[in-house]
């Protein structure tokens, strides 16, 4: 698909929920014991696969209009379906999926989806430990090896989607369940745990462990310690059923911001996006370089915080008076799912981006092979260090051949370097199958947006 620069975009837009909370609210109304309802509901991409996972699981829902009604069961682990279970393009959402179909041992359990997702499903069950995992072709074999008391259940070396999908399998299995993270980071997995009614207690344990460089700072006034809080969750959950009602997809509304942002006499209103702290790390990082979000209306509806977010053209999209702008580990980290649409970012600017981007770097390495071809492909001047990738871009990056392999936060990447270009550029076939997943029309949408 040949894609041209966009002029502007204009105007009032709604987008699709959010994938990740939807998928975690019909895990959730299964396992609760009662009738759920979950609204906005649409029938395209990941909504309809989450159906799926319930039809295989056995729970009984019905779906009338945009809202999703599911009959829960309480507490159980689905018996291993005949079919295979369908992975998605959020890759939090398909490891809880995967986390609730495995288990118990002895269960072996078939994923089928796009290549690029399982090898990214299959690395990351493979890092939590106890399953056994084996592909072939566009199917993931999974079975899980070690019952859930075998394992390390405070889950500190874990990475957050992890730690969330071993809190869900301890959980099934009746076992006390406890993390420790930052006070400030909220998590959408535990939002929904406590819409659902889950007795979850949290304490506020201390401080992190300081260096000598650190208690210097701190003496000075210059640097602040962080405060954790543990969340623990008792052996014996039962779940109420819960009315939910979700917010935007903070990942297609960071892809908004950011062609907004560039493109000259620009000014949108994306309504009710999800903006808990843990979702919208995007905003914060694209901020760094110029864009102005202006929030109104602003909600908090099933513990998950949400606001109407208008943004226009911003007066500067750089790297400041520096010509450098550098993103720590636990920045990208913040960023998570949407660090490709921030790299695409830094190919628009004139300056010097830096991103220690930690774990994400092995865990991804497929994927960030394409997105740094993606980047050359419009001129941008990428390189690689231990720990990290260095972006040098330009005001105005040259047009180009695009692809994702389907991958879906790749696939918002290229489409907003395909629409920010000067010239045509050609979004591969996998890559405008992704978008269609996502967001239904989107191209259509932002053409009616288009000023002139």
């Amino acid at each position: 698909m040949i894609v041209r620069r966009l002029k502007s975009v204009r105007g009032r837009i709604a987008l699709p929920p959010d994938r990740l909370q939807a998928a975690m609210s019909a895990i959730l109304a299964a396992l609760a014991e009662g009738r759920s309802t979950i609204s906005p509901w649409p029938g395209h991409g990941d909504f309809v696969r989450a159906l799926k996972w319930l039809e295989l699981a056995k729970v009984p829902f019905l779906l009338v209009d945009d809202k999703l009604s599911v009959d829960g069961r309480g507490i159980f682990v689905p018996a291993s379906p005949d079919d295979a279970v369908p992975v998605g393009t959020s890759a939090e959402a398909n490891l809880l999926c995967a986390a609730w179909f495995t288990a118990l041992p002895g269960r072996a359990v078939r994923f089928r989806g796009r290549a690029v997702r399982l090898r990214r499903l299959q690395s990351e069950l493979e890092a939590l430990g106890g399953l056994e995992c084996s592909a072939d072709g566009d199917d993931l074999l999974v079975e899980r090896t070690q019952e859930a008391g075998d394992l390390d259940e405070t889950f500190e070396r874990c990475a957050p989607a992890g730690r969330s999908a071993r809190f869900l399998v301890a959980m099934l299995n009746c076992r006390k369940a406890s993390r420790r993270e930052p006070v400030a980071s909220q998590e959408t997995f535990f939002n929904a745990l406590r819409t659902f009614g889950a007795p979850l207690e949290t304490s506020v344990v201390g401080t992190q462990t300081l260096t000598d460089l650190q208690r210097r700072a701190m003496r000075r006034g210059k640097f602040r310690p962080e405060r954790h809080v543990t969340w623990t969750l008792p052996a014996e959950v039962r779940l109420r059923p819960a009315e939910v009602e979700l917010f935007a997809d903070p990942s297609l509304a960071a892809f908004l911001v950011l062609l907004a942002s560039l493109l000259p006499v620009s000014e949108i209103e994306i309504e009710q996006v999800a903006l808990t702290p843990s979702r919208c790390g995007i905003f914060a990082a694209l901020s760094r370089y110029g864009a102005a979000l202006r929030r109104t209306r602003e909600r908090e509806r099933c513990n998950e915080s949400g606001a109407t977010v208008a943004v226009s053209t911003a007066r500067r999209f750089d790297c400041g008076k520096s010509g450098s702008v550098r993103f720590a580990a636990d920045q990208t980290a913040c960023v998570g799912e949407d660090l490709p649409l921030l790299m695409a970012a830094a190919a628009f600017v004139d300056g010097e981006s830096v991103f220690r981007t930690g774990g994400w770097r092995e865990r991804n390495d497929e994927r960030r092979s394409l997105l740094l071809e993606n980047l050359r492909a419009c001129s941008a001047d990428v390189g690689e260090f231990d720990g990290g990738i260095v972006v040098r871009g330009r005001e105005a990056p040259d047009p180009g051949s695009f692809s994702s392999d389907g991958d879906a936060p790749g696939a918002l990447a290229c489409a907003a370097i395909a629409c920010m270009t000067a010239g045509q550029s050609d979004l591969d076939d996998r890559t405008l199958d992704a978008l269609e997943e996502l967001w239904p029309g989107w191209h259509s949408t932002l053409e009616g947006t288009n000023d002139g």
